[in-house]
């Protein structure tokens, strides 16, 4: 797997082909946590619909996607984030969460179908 920069993201989305009508669809996914929202803020606003979350990556969706990205981090920082983020109360339902949301990933081969792989940090 090849790790991409930021700007070499912006540009593989900028030479990508729109393939809704006009209109150029990226998706980010990947566990929660490893930095999806962040990233999806520090794209341009362009043309370009961003889906971003947990299930943007699905089989269903990937005719239309013109960039398929997956954004993962270290395991133990995912639940750490979330629980600063969301508080304490929502760490038991996390765990639970993680073991649903790995093997949906799996599932519909999420990380291998996305043409762009990063690491949140």
């Amino acid at each position: 797997m090849t790790f991409f920069e930021l700007s070499k993201v912006k540009s593989a989305i900028a030479n990508s082909d729109a393939l809704c009508g006009e209109t150029k669809i990226v998706t980010i996914d990947g566990p929660a946590g490893s930095g999806k929202t962040t990233l999806a803020s520090e794209l341009p606003v362009t043309p370009i619909v961003i889906i971003e979350g947990v299930g943007s990556g699905h089989t269903s969706l990937r005719e239309q996607v013109s960039q398929a990205i997956w954004v993962e981090a270290d395991d133990h920082i995912l639940l750490d984030r979330v629980v600063e983020r969301d508080g304490e109360v929502v760490r038991d339902e996390m765990l639970i969460w993680k073991a649903r949301e790995r093997a949906y990933f799996e599932l519909h081969e999420v990380k291998n179908a996305a043409q762009i792989h990063l690491r949140g940090q």
